[in-house]
């Protein structure tokens, strides 16, 4: 464990926070008096990760970030994306700090500050001891508040135990979950482990036609496959902070 790596990737274009994250970049964005990117940084560290084993993923025109991070968080390491090819090729971009070690996938505007998610994935993942494993996350999340948390997946579980489950695969839109309620559902959430492996598969993904990205999906589920999936039942009220509704509803609730 003690050579857990956490990624945090902070290259997206934020278009769904435009226009206004043209002018500063989402993770730069304040929240109860720091940014988003220091309140990822801290959760990891919160965690037990080193700050020289949290690795940033950056890109030109980000340079509000790298400034604050070499103020604020000088051991922190920090990738450069080269081109705009989606979430998989960020993560396969670190593989050169990474190394042989499993690491933590931390999305930097998703967050439960009550109990932090990583915490809690952490202690699972040490608990379960299997270190060859995909650990997945999932938040309940008030059906009212669904809009909040777009293109969050929903996975099909079983073998609950205490909070960890096994991930038989992932649900279609609409498919009720075993563990949904009729004002609550299981959604994935911003914080995964996986074996070091999975970079080469990422970095190997096919390009998407749609988005021109590389295909994250594609590349998750061949991980997946080859190494066994589970996830654990977070605590805690959950909140997406990556798009402006999700973000004025998160600062409501601040108050």
């Amino acid at each position: 464990m003690e050579n857990l790596k956490v990624i945090i990737p902070a290259a997206g274009r934020g278009t769904r926070m435009r226009p206004v994250s043209d002018l500063v970049p989402k993770e730069m964005w304040p929240f109860r008096g720091q940014p988003l990117i220091a309140w990822a940084i801290q959760e990891a560290m919160g965690a037990g990760i080193p700050e020289r084993d949290i690795i940033v993923v950056v890109r030109e025109g980000k340079e509000l970030i790298v400034n604050y991070l070499q103020d604020k968080f000088p051991k922190v390491q920090r990738v450069y994306q080269q081109h705009p090819l989606g979430l998989a090729d960020a993560l396969a971009s670190c593989a050169h700090l990474v190394g042989s070690a499993n690491f933590a996938m931390l999305i930097p505007d998703q967050f439960i500050f009550s109990t932090p998610a990583l915490t809690q994935l952490v202690f699972a993942y040490r608990k379960k001891g299997d270190f060859g494993i995909v650990l997945s996350s999932i938040v309940k999340i008030p059906s009212q508040h669904r809009s909040l948390f777009p293109g969050t997946a929903k996975f099909s579980v079983s073998n609950l135990r205490g909070n960890v489950a096994s991930v038989m695969g992932i649900l279609a839109e609409g498919q009720a979950g075993v563990y949904d309620e009729q004002d609550y559902q299981w959604r994935g959430f911003g914080r995964t482990i996986y074996p070091s492996e999975a970079l080469k598969i990422f970095s190997g993904a096919p390009v998407n036609e749609k988005t021109k990205e590389l295909d994250f999906r594609h590349a998750f589920l061949e991980i997946t496959d080859r190494h066994p999936h589970h996830c654990v039942f977070l605590a805690g009220e959950a909140y997406d902070l990556g798009t402006l509704p999700g973000y004025n509803w998160a600062i409501s609730q601040a108050i």
